[in-house]
Order: structure tokens, then C-alpha cells, then sequence
């Protein structure tokens, strides 16, 4: 730690640098955290098939999670990746797996 306080002591344009850098960092991850949530909303008939898709898992958690996605009337593409990505990790239903082979 002392190294790193005597390189800053040391070195006046690196003090006057790190402000910057961490604002430039800031506003990069403001501007991410805002564009990322903006992906285009689903047609009605695709909002029907990811539920189709989501009740097909039989999973109370990836239900209610579908459910709270949709409470404000529309579903997001973003939102759909997330949901389909969970879907897919759910263990399947009535427990429809393939045996190992011995």
C-alpha cells in the first residue's frame, strides 16, 4: 500500500489522471446499466409461446419469476433471454431424464 502512495506522490499527473479515469468508469457503467435494460418488448404472440414454453417446466420459481416479468404488460427480449436461459437449467418434469448407461 505504501508503494502505491509513494508512485502517487511521486507522479502529480497520475493524481490528477485517477479522477478522471473513475469518472470516465462511472459514466461507462451508467450508460450500460441504461442501454442494457432497452431491448425491444415482444409481439403478443410471442409473449404466448414463452409461456407456453415456461408453464412446460412445471418449475413454481421460473412461474412466478415469468409472472413478475410480464406484471407490467410486457415482456422484453432481455427479459425472455433470462427466463429461457433459467428454463433450460430447470430440472425436468416428472423427472423425464435418460438413464446413465452402465
Amino acid at each position: 500500500m505504501n508503494t502505491v502512495i509513494a508512485l502517487f506522490s511521486s507522479c502529480p499527473s497520475l493524481k490528477r489522471a485517477l479522477p478522471m479515469a473513475a469518472l470516465a468508469a462511472g459514466c461507462t457503467a451508467l450508460a450500460f446499466a441504461y442501454f442494457q435494460d432497452r431491448s425491444p418488448t415482444l409481439q403478443s404472440s410471442e409473449v404466448q409461446v414463452v409461456r407456453g414454453f415456461i408453464t412446460r417446466t412445471g418449475d413454481p420459481a421460473l412461474i412466478a419469476a415469468y409472472n413478475a416479468a410480464v406484471s407490467d404488460g410486457e415482456l422484453s427480449r432481455a427479459e425472455t433471454e433470462g427466463l429461457i436461459e433459467r428454463a433450460k437449467a430447470a430440472p425436468p418434469i416428472f423427472l423425464l431424464t435418460i438413464p446413465p448407461k452402465k
